[in-house]
């Protein structure tokens, strides 16, 4: 049974075949198919409106690759990666790159023949990484301490102001962020840099007493 549908937004197509001139509805399934190369004209167009992501110079993506990795990325686009024993091939490929990425930090233990020797995980993007690295570090940092002393502490991470935005909330409240400006040192040399570095601490500890702990204090300096 059809339903009566009331004034609805449309999209009118610019060009296609004599089959599909009529307006789609753009907030609702249409009640019959459309050809599929109208389907992409409409959608291609549509998304010229948006900016150019190669001029975009605040995106946190690749904006190009050669022909061959966009060919891999659209072969595999029906598999669900976290799905591992169906797709073994998929995650002995990411645990390799796992491996790439623990070598170029020098990570302790890492074995040329054994690809399990480097610890970590793939993720849908920067945000998510720094999220579960911070976590990864607050964790660690528990352990360093004994027993449950760090009950009722806040740790601190320390980091230049101009850090993609995710990391102030990578403690999930269970963290000081302190952001630190960039500045010039003086030019005396290694003295004034363990100066800089001393005066530094004991501003930090100090904006720590200020904030009292709250995650959500900042300290600029």
């Amino acid at each position: 049974m059809s339903r009566t549908h009331g004034h609805v937004p449309q999209i009118s197509p610019a060009y296609t075949g004599r089959l599909a001139m009529a307006p789609v509805p753009s907030l609702r399934l249409p009640d019959e198919a459309m050809d599929p190369q109208a389907a992409y004209r409409f959608i291609h167009d549509e998304l010229m409106l948006d900016g150019s992501s190669r001029l975009n110079l605040a995106t946190f993506v690749t904006t190009w690759m050669d022909p061959e990795a966009d060919k891999l990325m659209a072969e595999t686009f029906d598999k669900n990666m976290i799905d591992k024993d169906e797709y073994p091939a998929t995650a002995a490929i990411e645990q390799r790159c796992v491996c790439m990425v623990a070598d170029l930090f020098h990570a302790e233990d890492l074995r040329d023949d054994d690809p399990d020797s480097a610890i970590g995980v793939s993720t849908i993007g920067s945000s998510e990484a720094v999220m579960l690295a911070g976590l990864a570090m607050k964790w660690r940092w528990r352990q360093r301490l004994a027993g449950d002393t760090w009950k009722g502490r806040t740790p601190n991470l320390v980091m230049g102001s101009n850090v993609q935005v995710v990391w102030e909330k990578c403690g999930l409240g269970e963290v000081l962020p302190l952001l630190r400006r960039r500045t010039a040192l003086p030019a005396d040399g290694e003295g004034a840099l363990r100066h800089h570095r001393g005066s530094g601490a004991r501003a930090r500890r100090r904006g720590h007493r200020r904030g009292g702990g709250d995650p959500g204090h900042h300290l600029h300096r």
